[in-house]
């Protein structure tokens, strides 16, 4: 059986519901990856063991339920705490290649999402010494690249047209963090497409979070992911439109706004649709 038939099986069975932590606790999740847990009644607190009696009910979902015998001065009590995260979108198949690239699909949308190493998109033979290449247990991905002092750095690279779904509108997000030595990373960055020479149409993102009077009417501002990342939106384009040879090719090229930066962490390049 493939991956993705086990996980689909998984999701299917999770739908339904199954009963956890010793048949007390039914456990499902809805088609828009809500959770919903219902408790047995055996796990209330009762503080008269006289005001019920257990009886079987095969129209519940659990084996035994309570029939309350006094409810005059009915009080239930119960601890709950998270049992599951579990989102459709989380379940995906994933293929790597050579180390540097990772494919998953969203099994909701079908859409494809795909990311690169930092050095896939980053390092190139003619500017090794803009970069320090750090192994890394945090990333996807078994190195990362820290940019050594310079003004401008560029992203770099090639994407077949089977890593993308068709017709399909992408944003590009550089996954980042700062390392404690960074320098001048506070200042807007100018991001300009290399490729389109004709259009003199330039973007600004920013690596901190800036202060709302100092937005320059962008949105490529960093947010927080849930590992330990940064992420910032660098580009968007739709897979057909930019194909070249049945690729879309990349060349962004970013323009610190105030002097040099130094200590920008990169982990990978991400493609999502949006």
């Amino acid at each position: 059986m493939s991956t993705l038939s086990k996980k689909e099986d998984i999701y299917n069975m999770l739908l339904k519901g199954i009963l956890i932590q010793e048949g007390n606790v039914w456990f499902s999740i809805g088609s828009n990856g809500k959770r919903d847990e219902l408790i047995s009644a055996r796990k209330f607190s009762y503080k008269n063991r006289l005001s019920h009696k257990w009886r079987s009910a095969t129209k519940s979902r659990f084996h035994k339920v309570a029939e309350m015998l006094d409810i005059s001065n009915l009080k239930i009590q119960i601890k709950i705490k998270p049992l599951f995260f579990v989102k459709h979108e989380e379940i995906k198949v994933e293929n790597y290649d050579e180390g540097e690239k990772s494919f998953s699909e969203n099994e909701v949308s079908k859409k494809k999402h795909y990311m690169l190493s930092a050095k896939e998109a980053l390092y190139e033979s003619s500017n090794v010494k803009l970069f320090d290449s750090i192994p890394s247990t945090q990333s996807r991905f078994q190195e990362v690249i820290e940019l050594a002092r310079q003004q401008v750095f560029h992203i770099k690279c090639k994407i077949e047209s089977q890593r993308l779904s068709p017709d399909t509108e992408y944003a590009c997000y550089l996954v980042f963090k700062l390392s404690e030595n960074c320098h001048g990373l506070h200042c807007p960055v100018i991001v300009r497409d290399v490729l389109q020479r004709k259009n003199k149409e330039k973007g600004i993102l920013y690596f901190r979070s800036p202060t709302p009077c100092n937005v320059n009417d962008t949105n490529r501002v960093p947010k927080e992911r849930e590992d330990i990342w940064m992420e910032v939106n660098v580009w968007q384009f739709n897979s057909s439109n930019q194909l070249r040879d049945d690729c879309v090719s990349i060349n962004l090229k970013l323009i610190s706004y105030e002097g040099t930066m130094s200590g920008l962490i990169v982990s990978s390049l991400e493609f999502r649709s949006i």
